[in-house]
């Protein structure tokens, strides 16, 4: 936690931001950075906070989920062992693979 001019400045750690202690309720609220932490965070806090400001250098990107449409169930998914090794041992389908789906 910091201070500046008697105020109280938090610093948030991964535990800090899933806790729900904090009421932002009319406070004014900045956020320095725009990563993964602030982007989490800030929805929360400027649902009650009386402003919020957030400091960025540059614009974030979020983008949705890429080839849905191709993955086991839509999202996010690990290979099988089996596929894995087919891919190691078939290095040229992989390679096809990975060129057919940068260009979908």
């Amino acid at each position: 936690m910091f201070q500046l001019n008697n105020k109280r400045l938090f610093e948030f750690t991964e535990n800090r931001i899933r806790e729900d202690s904090l009421d932002w309720t009319n406070k004014r609220v900045a956020i320095i950075g725009n990563g993964s932490s602030a982007v989490q965070i800030a929805p929360h806090i400027q649902r009650t906070a009386s402003k919020m400001v957030n400091f960025i250098r540059s614009p974030t990107w979020i983008s949705a989920n890429y080839l849905t449409d191709r993955t086991k169930d839509g999202g996010n998914f690990k290979y099988t062992e089996e596929e894995k090794q087919n891919f190691r041992d078939n290095p040229e389908k992989l390679f096809a693979m990975r060129k057919e789906l940068e260009h979908e």
